[in-house]
């Protein structure tokens, strides 16, 4: 994965550089918020199913890229091993 230095990328950049969508919603969803049980990895149904405007937090929060390369490696390695091949193709086929 790339280093984040900064601020303002954009949703390609995060896809160019690796990051899953799965991996990004997370990460983004934990922004002021958190499921009861205070889990960090969360599906999208997971992520509709548990959200509740009264966990949102008032406190700024604080983009943390560690965390998203930590939360990207753990959704790529709960992937389907074929859901997996189909994500990295385009990136073996265009270098």
């Amino acid at each position: 994965m790339v280093g984040l230095t900064h601020a303002g990328l954009t949703v390609e950049e995060f896809r160019d550089a690796g990051y899953l969508p799965s991996a990004l919603l997370n990460a983004l969803a934990l922004l002021g918020w958190g499921p009861e049980d205070d889990r960090e990895i969360l599906t999208l149904d997971e992520l509709v199913a548990e959200f509740g405007v009264e966990r949102v937090n008032a406190s700024p929060a604080t983009f943390d890229a560690k965390k998203l390369e930590w939360m990207n490696g753990e959704h790529i390695r709960a992937m389907p091993i074929a859901e997996l091949v189909a994500a990295v193709l385009p990136f073996a086929v265009d270098r």
